[in-house]
């Protein structure tokens, strides 16, 4: 008696089995977008173009402020867009260093070049 109990119960749990194999798989998931911080310097041009690709600026966190290498700051302004082309016009031949911050967070640093 007691094996015919644990047969049915083996029964039982394979067809449980075949059961939940045989059901639909739910599930959800997430795309992640790449973010990613590009700065394309000429150094003979009067601009530098950075590029923030996957980031979400609507919202006026993101700024970038521009220092020479006393640590002065030149120039500064929201991000509002993915691709920002920031003039040099009027800045001298030297090299400046570029940060561009989430909040007042620094998120990353470049070295620009001007000619």
């Amino acid at each position: 008696m007691n094996s015919i109990k644990r047969r049915d119960a083996l029964k039982n749990i394979m067809a449980g089995s075949a059961a939940i194999a045989a059901a639909p798989l739910l599930s959800s998931f997430s795309i992640e977008t790449k973010k990613e911080i590009v700065v394309f310097n000429n150094p003979k041009a009067n601009y530098v173009t950075l590029n923030m690709e996957g980031f979400e600026l609507e919202y006026g966190q993101y700024s970038y402020q521009i220092y020479d290498l006393r640590g002065r700051i030149l120039k500064e302004n929201i991000i509002n867009l993915s691709e920002t082309q920031i003039n040099l016009n009027g800045f001298i031949t030297s090299i400046y260093l570029l940060r561009v911050y989430d909040n007042n967070k620094v998120l990353k640093t470049f070295k620009i070049i001007k000619q």
